[in-house]
């Protein structure tokens, strides 16, 4: 759901970076701002975890490849964050 919106936005964004007379230009940015919103209030508290996550599934399909180069830097980004998603013990 949360990508959609995000595919959504760039979509837009597109729209707006294209626009050719001042009308479009407003009324594409009148919709990159909503969508914007949009997208900004889903991902509130979400989009470290996300983000990780399609980080993983990328190093696992580069691994599958044997794209060794880009598995090691996808590891050496998500271990230098891991510091901050510790799970403290109860």
């Amino acid at each position: 759901m949360t990508w959609r919106n995000i595919d959504k936005k760039r979509e837009v964004k597109v729209k707006l970076l294209t626009a050719k007379s001042p009308r479009l230009s407003e009324r594409a940015k009148e919709e990159y701002k909503t969508k914007d919103k949009g997208v900004r209030g889903l991902l509130e508290g979400k989009r470290e975890p996300l983000l990780r996550n399609r980080q993983g599934k990328h190093a696992e399909a580069a691994a599958a490849k044997g794209e060794l180069s880009t598995v090691y830097k996808i590891t050496k980004e998500l271990s230098d964050q891991s510091s901050t998603y510790l799970i403290k013990p109860a």
